[in-house]
């Protein structure tokens, strides 16, 4: 959703528009701010945050008090920042100097301001990010009930199955969706993941590649099945060097295994992450 739906700039020329009549028929939050004033640049970024994640409940109406002097001065303000919740043609709470997220989401929720409620697919998918599996399944199989297409849920489950160990339950979940979104970059993050695990699966654990390594550092087959233990777990960039490194060692190695595997890393992390553009530069050198 695009955040300047409900979260704007205004001056005088349109205050009395879109803060005072506009709060008649829906709440507007004004935000009082300066340039060279570090709690509104603290406060800003969480403001403009709960306009989004409430959806509409309130607006967001933000005043650059440098420029709009007289309008900031009329509306009593001393200090920055100062938040004024309009209701009804009327200033009714406010605050000033930068307060936590869940003071403001009190100051709203008093006034019967509440965020729109938490859909079953991402109270599912949060559950999932949380590691709870059974109660993940549980929603994501509801939300696949409630909308048999929805792409978001069905990987999701096959996140589940995933991360159950059921490898093929889990392609199959990827195989039933249809070509285009198991082109997307979430379900292709997920094939490779799979991928990566199977090439892992009947190898030695990370210790034991590196006592190999350490034995005998040219140990090319150790080198590959360590670099996708790294990817796999949370270092990718290291990853990606050693795959590079085989490479330029020994192209034929495993029929040309470091270039495929290092393929699927890049779609494990993601064709936009900044490592993998890098890297992919990198590659395209290599071969050339």
């Amino acid at each position: 959703m695009n955040t300047a739906a409900h979260s704007f700039d205004v001056t005088t020329a349109d205050f009395q528009a879109r803060v005072m009549q506009a709060s008649r028929t829906q709440p507007v939050l004004v935000d009082f701010w300066a340039t060279w004033c570090a709690p509104c640049k603290t406060l800003k970024p969480v403001l403009e945050q709960l306009a989004l994640d409430y959806g509409g409940a309130f607006l967001l109406a933000k005043v650059d008090i440098d420029k709009e002097a007289m309008l900031a001065s009329h509306h009593g303000v001393r200090s920055v920042p100062t938040v004024l919740l309009y209701k009804d043609g009327q200033p009714v709470d406010g605050f000033t100097g930068a307060q936590p997220e869940a003071a403001i989401r009190a100051l709203l929720a008093h006034h019967g301001i509440e965020p729109p409620p938490i859909s079953t697919l991402e109270e599912g998918l949060q559950a999932l990010d949380m590691g709870q599996l059974d109660a993940a399944e549980r929603l994501l199989a509801a939300a696949l009930a409630e909308e048999p297409g929805n792409a978001q849920a069905a990987i999701g489950l096959a996140r589940v199955a995933a991360l159950r160990g059921n490898v093929e339950g889990a392609r199959q979940r990827l195989a039933d969706l249809p070509a285009e979104v198991r082109g997307g970059l979430e379900a292709a993050s997920l094939v490779a993941w799979l991928d990566l695990n199977d090439l892992i699966a009947q190898g030695p654990a990370p210790q034991a590649l590196q006592d190999t390594l350490n034995r005998a550092p040219d140990d090319l087959d150790a080198r590959y099945h360590l670099a996708i233990w790294r990817a796999l777990g949370g270092d990718p960039e290291t990853a990606m060097e050693e795959l590079l490194a085989i490479m330029r060692l020994d192209r034929s190695f495993r029929d040309d295994g470091a270039r495929k595997a290092l393929l699927r890393v890049f779609d494990f992390v993601g064709a936009e992450h900044p490592v993998v553009r890098r890297m992919r530069a990198r590659l395209a050198m290599l071969l050339n």
